[in-house]
């Protein structure tokens, strides 16, 4: 048998074969090296954070550069009108969602109203982080509003 197989071997189809085995065994270790040793996903996007247009609404991912401020330039409008994006979990029901919702902050615009998120009509704020199971929705406008009313008249009457 390993005459026959040596034989082979010496053939045109059997270097063809060869060859394109080894070939591809390198490309197998050095994707599989690309994946281990290069960055991952939370490296490439924390270099490309997901930013708004403020006037269209879209969504993209920017680059950052050195020098460059807030806010960014925008593909969709070609100005200075992207801004961070923060991010609503939860949905108009008060459960996790599975995708957040990309929100643009009031206070980015110099609004000093809070926002609440388009779909979900929940307060969000920056920074705000991934919630846990079982974990108290935010509030709604509505719940919001109500809590500030009575706030309100508590701080007027007790002085």
């Amino acid at each position: 048998m390993p005459d026959r197989l040596q034989a082979w071997l010496h053939t045109s189809m059997g270097r063809t074969t060869v060859t394109a085995i080894l070939i591809m065994a390198l490309v197998g270790v050095a994707w599989s090296m690309k994946r281990y040793f290069g960055p991952n996903s939370a490296q490439r996007y924390s270099g490309s954070p997901l930013f708004i247009d403020s006037a269209t609404g879209k969504t993209f991912h920017y680059q950052l550069k050195i020098g460059d401020t807030i806010p960014v330039l925008s593909p969709f409008t070609h100005r200075h009108t992207g801004y961070p994006a923060s991010f609503s979990y939860w949905s108009k029901s008060g459960h996790i969602l599975e995708h957040p919702e990309p929100v643009l902050l009031n206070s980015w615009l110099g609004k000093k109203a809070p926002t609440f998120a388009p779909l979900s009509g929940r307060l969000v704020t920056a920074n705000e982080k991934p919630p846990r199971p079982g974990a108290a929705p935010p509030p709604t406008k509505a719940q919001y509003e109500k809590w500030l009313h009575q706030y309100q008249a508590e701080s007027n009457s007790g002085s």
